[in-house]
């Protein structure tokens, strides 16, 4: 419903990057509010990610790959990373875990206000 909230009713012109606007809401829509979470879930945003402007997209990356780097790097015992086995993430990790998710919750509340308050 999403999708086509976003993507309906505008110019023809516009039609593909509002429906990838609206694709990308709701990959972050599952991402904010999904009780379960995978290191893979943040390449999910990847593609549609551009269409949600800069500033959180530069945030959302750097945050993500400081973690990404280090839950590998904790996985793999420190570098160089022949091979890891997945271990409980640590206090750093959750920290940084929690505040990627509240910069994904603030930017979905951020997105909706916005488009409410252009179609309004």
């Amino acid at each position: 419903a999403w999708i086509i909230f976003f993507s309906l009713g505008r110019d023809k012109e516009e039609f593909p990057r509002r429906f990838l606007f609206g694709l990308g809401v709701v990959f972050l829509q599952f991402m904010v509010i999904t009780p379960g979470f995978g290191v893979q879930y943040l390449a999910w945003l990847a593609p549609t990610i551009v269409f949600f402007g800069l500033r959180y997209s530069v945030i959302f990356n750097l945050l993500g790959g400081i973690f990404l780097f280090s839950v590998y790097n904790n996985w793999a015992d420190g570098l160089p990373w022949h091979i890891a086995y997945p271990v409980l993430w640590n206090p750093w990790e959750w920290f940084l875990a929690l505040v990627l998710w509240l910069v994904l919750v603030k930017w979905l509340a951020r997105l909706f206000k916005t488009e409410f308050n252009r179609v309004s």
